[in-house]
């Protein structure tokens, strides 16, 4: 990512927003929610608080803590074109990064691309002929101008098409949903997207629906740089969820050959107890006979 030329005003105040849309998202996420409060408000909710907190002392209870390394280990990929969105890329990628996943950017190209809306560039790590499905847990897509630059790629498509059909979560904002469309995976789903996108959806036989967060299957959709808070949760909680399905099977696994190997044990006692009867059986008749 790099930092070009100088800023104007107006972007400021839209990164500006755009910080402060996903700090909003961070403070929820761990647990605080709601517009600041005024000093005297803060007073008295800390007055307030202060009773609840010296008998949970007492009780020796602890606040709950959230999981912030609920993407620990996750692989997760963004698929980028030029004239991407800068918000769209670079928050989701933040998030995921911040809650322990790591993040390959992939691209047509590995190359340097320019946002439409800003000078800010993101560098493609790996270009997408390099990478298969089986190396991600989760794909987003950003919007802006990049999904109609790289849409009819053929690598593209069969790409995203293959990560579809392996159950993984995809989440794609914007324009994002473009390429979705263009993979031919979006018949029949309910899906959301950018307003002047809404009628592609449609001819593809989506159901369009005007929401900030739209989920259908593994596919997650969002409209705009507004919905990205919304959007990252909506991720977050898909792909975490995708995980457990996965694990649950080998846990069942390993429990069923915890309880064979606990069946195995008992016959094995079993038997060597109905040896040990045998031979005491015995000598008690040779002792008779004698």
């Amino acid at each position: 990512m790099k930092w070009n030329g100088l800023w104007s005003g107006q972007r400021m105040r839209q990164l500006t927003l755009g910080v402060l849309a996903a700090a909003g998202l961070a403070l929820t996420s761990a647990g605080f929610a709601g517009t600041a409060p005024d000093r005297g408000n803060h007073d008295r909710a800390e007055r307030a608080d202060q009773p609840r907190a010296a008998l949970q002392q007492q009780r020796g209870q602890q606040a709950p803590q959230r999981n912030v390394s609920s993407l620990r280990g996750r692989n997760i990929a963004i698929l980028v074109g030029e004239g991407l969105h800068d918000l769209e890329t670079l928050v989701p990628m933040a998030y995921a990064t911040n809650r322990g996943a790591r993040v390959t950017v992939i691209g047509v190209e590995q190359e340097e691309l320019k946002a439409y809306n800003s000078d800010m560039t993101v560098h493609v790590d790996q270009p997408i002929q390099r990478v298969r499905p089986d190396m991600f847990d989760a794909l987003i897509i950003p919007g802006g101008r990049g999904p109609a630059a790289i849409r009819d790629n053929d690598h593209v498509i069969r790409f995203v098409r293959a990560f579809y059909e392996s159950g993984k979560p995809i989440a794609a904002i914007c324009h994002g949903p473009q390429i979705l469309i263009s993979a031919g995976v979006m018949d029949g789903k309910e899906a959301t997207c950018y307003a002047d996108v809404a009628s592609e959806l449609r001819e593809a036989g989506a159901e369009y629906k005007d929401e900030a967060v739209v989920k259908d299957g593994n596919i997650i959709t969002s409209r705009v740089p507004e919905d990205i808070p919304a959007f990252c949760k909506a991720f977050e909680e898909a792909v975490t969820e995708h995980t457990e399905r996965r694990q649950r099977p080998a846990v069942r696994e390993r429990t069923r050959d915890a309880e064979d190997r606990g069946r195995d044990r008992g016959r094995d006692r079993g038997r060597d107890r109905g040896r040990d009867r045998g031979r005491d059986g015995g000598r008690d008749r040779d002792r008779r006979d004698r």
